[in-house]
Parts: structure tokens; sequence; C-alpha cells
């Protein structure tokens, strides 16, 4: 068994890709969404020299088509990785970063599955 499958094994939730852009912000970074779950998301972000520090443990999504917004949604850090959106002609850096989501209330429960209906392409 291959690292891949190791890491889609621990996944309790199927991945998908957006149709479209959806934008995430935390208190620190802003950036566009990956790929998204119930239990998490990844969004990749203009790294900037310093490391960034979260002020609180909640994100908001934002999709400007369908007047979408789902705020303040608990999150637990997994990983703040340099991007395979790198390129070595660039000088802007990207990063990603990814998210377990924390005890959702049953709004943002029905909220999220709302936006995985109508706004996923597929599994990511």
């Amino acid at each position: 068994m291959n690292v891949i499958e190791k890491a889609t094994e621990r996944r309790e939730h199927k991945r998908y890709r957006l149709k479209e852009d959806a934008i995430v912000a935390t208190s620190a970074r802003l950036g566009q969404i990956v790929d998204i779950s119930m239990g998490g998301l990844s969004f990749r972000y203009i790294a900037k020299t310093s490391t960034m520090d979260e002020t609180n443990n909640e994100l908001d999504i934002f999709l400007s088509r369908d007047d979408f917004y789902l705020e303040k949604v608990p999150f637990e850090k997994v990983s703040d990785d340099v991007s395979v959106y790198d390129s070595p002609f660039s000088i802007i850096k990207m990063r990603r970063f990814s998210v377990k989501f924390g005890s959702l209330t049953s709004e943002q429960k029905h909220q999220l599955e709302r936006f995985l209906r109508y706004h996923t392409a597929g599994e990511a």
C-alpha cells in the first residue's frame, strides 16, 4: 500500500472539487478553496515571508454566485504546506492550508450539505 492510499483511507469524508471559485477567510489568511468535504477543506493562499498565526479558529466561506455565505465555522489546522502550485518562474509563492472542521451547528451542517450538493463537481 502506497502513501497516497494510506492518506485516503484515513479520511472519514469524501473530498470534492468545486464547480466554481469559492473563497475562504480565516483571521490570518484569505484564499481559494481547493477541495472540501463535510469534515474539512483545503485552500491555497499567497504566502507571505512571515509565519501567520490564527487569532481564532473560525473561518468563513464565500461564494458570490447564489449569495452563499457560511460564517464562523470552527476548525482545527491539519497542515500548512508549500503548495504544488508553486512555479520556479513565479515570485509569488502559494501555500496549501488544510483544516478539519470542529463541531458544526445544525444550521452550519445544513448550509455545508447544500454547498456540497450544488457547488461541487465530483470527487477530488
